[in-house]
């Protein structure tokens, strides 16, 4: 039965025309979440059409703070939903989040982190909300990620904010912009501010007023 229903959200899904709008498919609560409670179809879709859908396929620590702090997580675990995966593709992907652990800001400068501490200093003044770039040792799939909650964790198993850019400390950008800053701080500190500001990473109103800081640094050094 289940095996069945479960083909049949997939056709809704795909042909969601056909079925129309007030099937009671789409209302029935059928979708399991990581904390043992299940969600409608039609509330997953909205979740994930407003960018705020999280799904596991492990259960990790992180996924079951994330329930724990009342953020619905999607459940795929059991081999039954694991195909729902393909369909929810633009879902976050918790068990990703989980293997970043981003690092806390250093108490004091380090060489290789340098860089990072000249921006968050920036952003620190600039923003309203600030966001800051912490190294993230399990990214891989990118050079540079943001990454927003809806709320903070209540009892998170590691240091995990809110919101952050993660920095992945083997890319292409930290590597080149830290052997820059050793040679030339401003100009690398205005360099990485406008890699965020192009990967649009940062708050839109803020980033011209960053740039526009970051730049009178580079000049009042360069004079």
């Amino acid at each position: 039965m289940k095996n069945q229903l479960m083909q049949l959200v997939q056709q809704a899904m795909l042909q969601p025309e056909i079925w129309g709008r007030d099937n009671p498919l789409w209302s029935h609560r059928i979708l399991p979440t990581a904390d043992g409670k299940s969600m409608s179809v039609r509330q997953t879709l909205r979740l994930l059409n407003r960018k705020k859908l999280f799904i596991t396929a492990n259960c990790n620590p992180l996924a079951l703070a994330m329930t724990g702090s009342g953020i619905a997580v999607l459940d795929l675990s059991q081999p039954l939903y694991a195909p729902l995966r393909a369909m929810f593709a633009a879902a976050i992907d918790t068990d990703m989040l989980c293997q970043l652990r981003p690092l806390p800001p250093l108490p004091a400068p380090d060489l290789e982190y340098d860089l990072l501490g000249a921006v968050n200093d920036i952003l620190k003044k600039a923003l309203p909300r600030p966001v800051p770039c912490l190294i993230a040792p399990g990214l891989n799939s990118a050079d540079l990620l943001k990454i927003a909650l809806p709320v903070p964790l209540r009892h998170s198993p590691f240091f995990f904010p809110q919101r952050f850019v993660a920095v992945n400390p083997a890319g292409v950008t930290f590597r080149h912009l830290s052997s820059l800053y050793n040679r030339n701080q401003p100009l690398a500190v205005f360099k990485f501010l406008s890699h965020l500001n192009a990967d649009r990473l940062l708050d839109a109103a803020a980033n011209p007023a960053l740039l526009k800081k970051a730049a009178r640094r580079l000049l009042r050094t360069c004079s």
